[in-house]
């Protein structure tokens, strides 16, 4: 090949290389690229990979810089005006726009790296303060430092209450009737629910239902039953979620009215005998409770303060495994019991009578607001502050109330009175009472286990079971102060449950209070057990048959 061939070679070569490559005149530098083939190269486009963002384009509504001049959709209605690189269409919106320190880039700390909360909703989500550690977005009283593991859901926080599972006692209380070992049955999730139409959350009786678009939905699915739950081959309504942020899912509760570890002498521990235990959470002198929770017995409890009235004799109370020592009524749950009494809590029926009575000497006012003797005596209050765990709407207790003023006192002045004051949110006064309103004393419809008795002609219509049923308390024929005439010494109600409405997470106090009428002797009782918090809601204070 000549050299002048040499040469037309190579120029055409060249040539070739420039067409396969034709925006080179678009910029300097060697080769440029134009990828979105829009005719501008990358070292002029500043965006190139979209074809309609280029040098010269028109400005959309789009929070672009489409004409590449370094300002966001300039001239259009809704435009960058605060100049922070967001816009209307990207979520810059309302009192954000305007204001180059609230834009969807900004930290919810304002930018300055502290972490805290301050009020305002930096990142123009509609959420204030989400996502730091000291905000409490829900509002439920827990902040994300606090250990809240969902700062999205009220119910969900070291305050709440872990819901292993459907609670039942009948066939009632399950959606689909299925009530076995304790726990609603399932075969699949719908059982669960009863779907009914709502308006309120008040309108949905069963436990863990909400009211949502018009129909009662639950948190619980069908699921696999957990150890200790019984019937293990049956599925049960779980809700399958860590409500108390303890990192555990619908683990059983742990029992903590152990006889042999309670002291009769602390008031923290009555509390521990019904049922009212701390969480799970430890605490101590390097770890404090979440929220208002209170560190007690070293572990975060929701009973805030729990003691009796300082005039009242201290033999008037016990924590009891059996009523009268050896006595036939037990515990309704677990192995211990609360006792109060207008005289002795805990004795021996042969040898110490309730009829005679023990006769204390203080004196109050008679917590009945109708009442015309104004005058309670030897009267005993056990009274408890509680944090009402976020995701509980009422609670439930069980008694059962003596009484040695039956049978010649009835209809008389004498009628010993139990009395449970709440002061909540929802309701304050007495919440265990009959049909009638009546509270809770020897003249009341519950009042059914007893004989009745030929001079009081109305005890035969109160008397449903016999006062036999009551042998090993002092309140039948087992003391020495029976009547001659072979009447029982007294009667009781048999165990009976009140329900309660209360506000989430609210403070709530309640005083259990039993006191003679008339005198100081004929004594009564009352034994207290097996409190619980629900999920259900409660219209109004209720009292029925266990």
């Amino acid at each position: 090949m000549s050299k002048h061939s040499t040469w037309a070679f190579a120029l055409s070569t060249l040539l070739l290389a420039a067409c396969a490559d034709q925006n080179f005149v678009n910029g300097p530098g060697p080769n440029p690229k134009d990828e979105d083939g829009d005719g501008y190269s990358k070292d002029v486009d500043c965006d190139d990979t979209d074809k309609d963002v280029y040098p010269g384009a028109t400005e959309r509504e789009n929070c672009k810089d489409d004409n590449c001049d370094g300002q966001v959709d300039e001239g259009t209605q809704n435009h960058d005006k605060d100049k922070d690189g967001y816009c209307p269409s990207t979520g810059d919106i309302a009192d954000c726009e305007g204001n180059p320190r609230r834009h969807p880039g900004m930290s919810e700390d304002g930018g300055d790296g502290s972490g805290k909360a301050n009020g305002i909703d930096d990142n123009c989500n509609g959420v204030v303060d989400d996502g730091l550690a000291t905000s409490d977005v829900d509002k439920d009283g827990f902040t994300v430092k606090d250990g809240d593991c969902n700062d999205n859901d009220p119910f969900i926080n070291p305050g709440a209450i872990e819901v292993e599972g459907m609670h039942c006692k009948e066939a009632g209380d399950c959606p689909n009737g299925k009530c076995y070992d304790g726990y609603c049955r399932c075969t699949e999730t719908t059982e669960c629910q009863s779907s009914k139409p709502c308006s309120v959350d008040t309108d949905c009786g069963f436990s863990g239902e909400r009211c949502k678009s018009g129909k009662c939905v639950s948190t619980y699915t069908c699921l696999t039953a957990v150890t200790g739950m019984g019937s293990p081959n049956l599925n049960v309504c779980r809700d399958n979620t860590d409500n108390d942020c303890d990192k555990k899912i619908d683990e059983m509760p742990e029992p903590c009215d152990d006889p042999a570890k309670l002291n009769k002498q602390q008031a923290f521990d009555y509390a521990r005998a019904m049922e009212l235990c701390e969480t799970d959470r430890p605490c101590g002198v390097d770890t404090s409770c979440p929220g208002e929770l209170k560190c007690v017995n070293n572990y975060c409890s929701r009973v805030l303060t729990a003691g009796f009235n300082s005039d009242a004799d201290a033999r008037a109370r016990t924590i009891a495994a059996k009523f009268a020592q050896n006595g036939p009524f037990v515990p309704k749950m677990g192995k211990s019991m609360v006792v109060l009494s207008t005289g002795l809590a805990e004795y021996d029926p042969k040898q110490t009578c309730p009829q005679s009575g023990t006769g204390f000497t203080n004196t109050h006012a008679d917590p009945d607001p109708t009442a015309t003797d104004k005058e309670a005596n030897d009267y005993i209050e056990f009274v408890l502050e509680i944090l009402v765990p976020t995701n509980a709407q009422s609670f439930d207790f069980d008694f059962h109330f003596f009484s040695t003023e039956y049978p010649e006192w009835v209809g008389s002045a004498y009628n010993d009175t139990f009395w449970v004051q709440l002061i909540s949110k929802k309701f304050t006064g007495n919440i265990s009472f009959d049909k009638n309103g009546t509270p809770i004393r020897i003249n009341n419809s519950f009042f059914d286990i007893c004989d009745p008795s030929p001079s009081k002609p109305q005890t035969s219509k109160m008397c449903s079971q016999p006062a036999a049923l009551l042998d090993g308390t002092g309140y039948a024929r087992d003391c020495n102060d029976g009547f001659p005439s072979g009447e029982a010494n007294g009667g009781s109600t048999g165990w009976l449950h009140t329900t309660s409405p209360v506000t989430p997470g609210e403070k709530i106090k309640l005083i259990f209070s039993i006191f003679d009428k008339g005198d100081h002797i004929l004594d009564s009782a009352v034994l207290i057990d097996h409190f619980r918090w629900k999920l259900a809601p409660a219209l109004k204070p209720s009292t029925g048959p266990d």
